[in-house]
């Protein structure tokens, strides 16, 4: 992650992994299959594209293989339709995409004194 222009690109070409940029192939048709993958502009990404890059991360996984991949900076999360507490809609079973306000965590038991 990084601003526009700090090298990502070309630290993902350099590390010798297959290069896929997904600002020219937001569905990731034509992904490469290789051991060590290195995805660009994952940012671009469509939902199918979303989908095969989760795939092929899994695929990854269970051959030992590595996965790279690389995007600008994250947006801020975008405002929730509801109000979320504690992000997680039991009732529909839906994730909401804000954090959950942080609570105090409960007190420690208080332990009792040597007697003196």
């Amino acid at each position: 992650m990084g601003e526009a222009g700090c090298g990502r690109s070309h630290l993902l070409k350099a590390s010798g992994f297959a290069y896929h940029d997904a600002a020219a192939d937001p569905a990731l048709a034509a992904l490469p299959e290789a051991a060590a993958l290195a995805v660009d502009h994952v940012d671009a990404l469509d939902g199918d594209g979303q989908i095969a890059l989760f795939n092929a991360f899994n695929r990854s996984k269970a051959a030992g293989g590595r996965l790279l991949t690389a995007a600008p900076s994250p947006r801020p999360p975008a405002p929730c339709a509801k109000t979320c507490a504690p992000a997680w809609d039991r009732a529909s079973s839906t994730a909401c995409n804000r954090s959950p306000t942080p609570r105090k965590p409960p007190p420690s038991p208080r332990r009792p004194r040597s007697g003196h």
